[in-house]
């Protein structure tokens, strides 16, 4: 699939460039940035790329922003709480990734795994057990 993306041809530089940009155009309430000198093929490849950049996963720097924009620019208010809500959900994720709970729950895993084919419906009655002490 790799082959199909244009976003496989450009450097880390070209990609980190348009991550820039597309920030700078949410801050901007939408609008581009002063537009750059190219050739035509050079803009016939910023387009090719942004497109594959809107459409990438949201957890690509700057799909997290081109995803943004179904607002409308006139009204940025909208947007940023959108952002800032974008911006919280990835630190939260980010320090649970991080968390020694976290760590804990990938280490028992495999065990739980085991545990549950090999007695589902023990397991299924210690966690609702657990789930009414804890409520």
């Amino acid at each position: 699939m790799a082959g199909n993306d244009p976003r496989a041809l450009l450097t880390p530089k070209e990609r980190l460039a348009l991550s820039r940009r597309a920030l700078v155009r949410e801050l901007n309430g939408g609008r581009d940035p002063e537009p750059e000198h190219r050739t035509p093929q050079q803009e016939r490849a910023r387009r090719d790329a942004e497109a594959a950049f809107a459409q990438s996963d949201p957890d690509d720097a700057g799909a997290a922003f081109e995803g943004q924009r179904a607002h409308d620019p006139g009204d940025s208010r909208g947007g940023n709480a959108r952002i800032w809500a974008s911006v919280a959900r990835s630190m939260a994720e980010r320090w649970w990734r991080r968390h020694p709970a976290h760590a804990a729950g990938q280490l028992a895993r495999p065990l739980l795994e085991r545990y549950a084919r090999k007695e589902p419906a023990k397991l299924m009655a210690i966690a609702a057990a657990t789930g009414a002490v804890v409520v």
